[in-house]
């Protein structure tokens, strides 16, 4: 149970580190365009 949950925290932050880097890259594009 606990495996699990811990599990499920570590795909929820990827999840957030993988979102933030695509805002940062998206901005850069931004305005490098």
């Amino acid at each position: 149970m606990m495996l699990e949950s811990l599990k499920c925290l570590k795909d929820i932050l990827d999840h957030l580190v993988c979102f933030q880097s695509w805002r940062r890259l998206q901005n850069w594009i931004f305005r490098t365009s």
